[in-house]
């Protein structure tokens, strides 16, 4: 593994890159200091999973930088789009990848660390982590995965957010769909195509736990109450209890 810069020094050459794009309006603004803090957040939440996870000094501290490196695509994807939805704007991870190149971030690097955080960039964001012959690719892309689960739960907690800040329609009556119900008790990760409200996408993020890689990770998450959190911003319905002790179980069960 190359020899790590001051993780002060690249942090703050991402500052500077994220100041560097001009804010029209408080839209754009509002969503940079969205996107800004996940990333210092997801930056800690590396550091701890890390930390419990018996990663040494070196291999924490890499593992931090990947988190800053990790959303930096989001910045030019929204000033492009106006959106956070890969679906309908380009791949952030993609983006990231370019950015880090074209910001000169990576010239410390030698080529196995360099594919190291390029590829756990790239691996952050997709539906289910491939099968990975390197065994440093796949423990920082599961990191990575985790840590940014860990905020997106935070978020989830406490706001309505979708592909943008902007609240969504929550209302105060739910009905669960089938499909949603089914993957939950089956243990699978809700599809974002069955999504259709702010609670359909509550509980496709909780689903989100059964691809969770290190115990540490489902620790933390029960340390913090995300799934009480989330589940109490959703309004009663039958199924509320039973999908709690769900996720607890499963928790329980791997920790």
């Amino acid at each position: 593994m190359a020899d790590l810069p001051p993780f002060s020094r690249l942090k703050n050459a991402v500052l500077h890159y994220i100041k560097s794009f001009p804010v029209p309006n408080n839209e754009v603004r509002d969503h940079f200091l969205v996107k800004k803090a996940h990333t210092l957040r997801v930056v800690q939440n590396s550091k701890i999973i890390a930390s419990r996870s018996g990663f040494s000094n070196k291999e924490t501290e890499l593992a931090m930088i990947i988190a800053l490196f990790h959303d930096i695509g989001r910045f030019e994807q929204f000033i492009k789009y106006r959106t956070f939805n890969d679906d309908v704007a380009e791949n952030h991870a993609q983006i990231a990848a370019r950015v880090l190149h074209q910001q000169a971030l990576l010239t410390w690097c030698d080529a196995k660390t360099e594919a190291v955080i390029l590829r756990s960039i790239e691996n952050h964001n997709v539906f289910k982590l491939p099968e990975i012959s390197d065994p440093s690719v796949s423990r920082f892309s599961s990191l990575l995965r985790d840590a940014d689960k860990l905020d997106i739960w935070k978020i989830t907690s406490e706001q309505n957010i979708g592909f943008t800040i902007h609240d969504e329609d929550d209302p105060d009556h739910y009905l669960i769909p089938d499909n949603i119900l089914k993957c939950i008790r089956e243990g699978q990760i809700v599809l974002l195509q069955y999504a259709k409200s702010m609670n359909d996408f509550r509980l496709l993020r909780l689903s989100w736990l059964v691809d969770i890689n290190f115990p540490a990770s489902l620790s933390i998450l029960e340390e913090w109450g995300y799934i009480q959190k989330i589940l109490a911003r959703m309004p009663d319905f039958p199924e509320k209890e039973e999908i709690s002790g769900i996720f607890h179980s499963y928790c329980r069960n791997r920790i």
